[in-house]
């Protein structure tokens, strides 16, 4: 109660300023009066009076802090001076505005970047507390570098690990999307058959492609349009299913459409389709997976670290296969790193 008598006091300010200003001087006149009437002269009992009531303007002063607090009304006091500085200096006053308003607009829109990449869920995951992302590494010359997701880990993870409920691969590639003049390059995702169950996203026409399509070693060419490309290459059209799509130096057969809000992990670089790792040679895909509900997370990295660490099948013992062999690797990797 006593702070809305206070900000009632406020919003009446000059109007009590002067009520105040009346209330001192009756009270000084009555003191005046008092003396005069003992026998002083006017103008000896005046200044009398104004010695017995003390200097007017600290006896305002302490009037007004029993209603107003001082450090608020001396907040009031400044503002109004700054206004009216600010008035007197047009210039200034611009440079002033123009350089808060591009400090506030620089740290919302980076606030805004790093919350929607580091500390808010993907959009539609279903439960995202409970996934996690693997990282791949290893030691070479004593030095730790990443290696990315190849496909034989990935595969290993998937079939192997006890330490996931489930698991899926994914990465986002820029690639040729169309043929002759038609052509753009558009950011692709390269995802799992498994990467659509971490989501809560039924496709708005067709389906997603299943775990054998995405099977080597004759997976299936499809691909599932983003909802974005389908109204504005295709028009929306619900007959689109069945129809070819030229995705980098391959053909692909369209069979569903992802929901618009169904951008994987890549909220500014939205995929305009998702397409299987096992047709996409070159993919480097990292691993995603969600541990059992009992597992913790050091028993799921130790799970990892046993997969990765499995001895991988020695190639032939024959001359040209296992020159084949190398030759292919390379080319793979040389593939990989681009």
């Amino acid at each position: 109660m006593r702070l809305l008598r206070r900000l009632a006091y406020w919003l009446r300010l000059r109007s009590n300023a002067t009520d105040l200003m009346d209330e001192l001087s009756f009270h000084r006149e009555m003191v005046e009066r008092d003396l005069v009437r003992g026998g002083m002269t006017p103008d000896t009992a005046n200044a009398q009076a104004r010695r017995a009531m003390g200097n007017e303007t600290v006896m305002r002063e302490a009037s007004r802090a029993v209603w107003l607090s001082p450090a608020l009304e001396a907040l009031w006091q400044d503002a109004v001076y700054t206004l009216r500085d600010l008035r007197r200096h047009p210039t200034f006053t611009l440079g002033v505005t123009l350089t808060l308003a591009l400090g506030i607009g620089a740290n919302a829109a980076m606030f805004s970047l790093v919350d929607r990449l580091l500390f808010r869920a993907p959009a539609l995951m279903i439960d995202p507390r409970t996934v996690h992302q693997v990282y791949l590494y290893r030691t070479s010359g004593g030095v730790e570098s990443e290696t990315g997701g190849q496909y034989v880990r990935n595969a290993d993870i998937a079939k192997y690990s006890t330490a996931f409920s489930e698991t899926a691969t994914y990465v986002l590639r820029q690639l040729a999307v169309g043929t002759g003049a038609a052509t753009r390059v558009r950011n692709i995702a390269i995802v799992s058959a498994s990467f659509f169950g971490f989501f809560d996203a039924p496709p708005v026409i067709g389906r997603y492609y299943t775990a054998a399509e995405d099977a080597p070693p004759t997976p299936s060419a499809v691909a599932v349009l983003s909802r974005r490309v389908w109204e504005t290459q295709f028009g929306a059209r619900r007959d689109i299913i069945g129809s070819t799509l030229a995705i980098d130096a391959a053909t692909y057969t369209i069979i569903g459409v992802a929901p618009d809000e169904l951008v994987g992990l890549w909220p500014y670089q939205p995929p305009a389709a998702f397409i299987p790792v096992a047709t996409y040679g070159p993919a480097k895909g990292y691993p995603t997976g969600r541990p059992r509900t009992a597992t913790p997370s050091a028993s799921a990295r130790s799970s990892v670290g046993s997969l990765t660490s499995r001895e991988q099948p020695r190639p032939p013992t024959s001359p040209t296969r296992c020159d084949a062999a190398t030759r292919h690797s390379t080319r793979r990797t040389a593939e990989s790193s681009i």
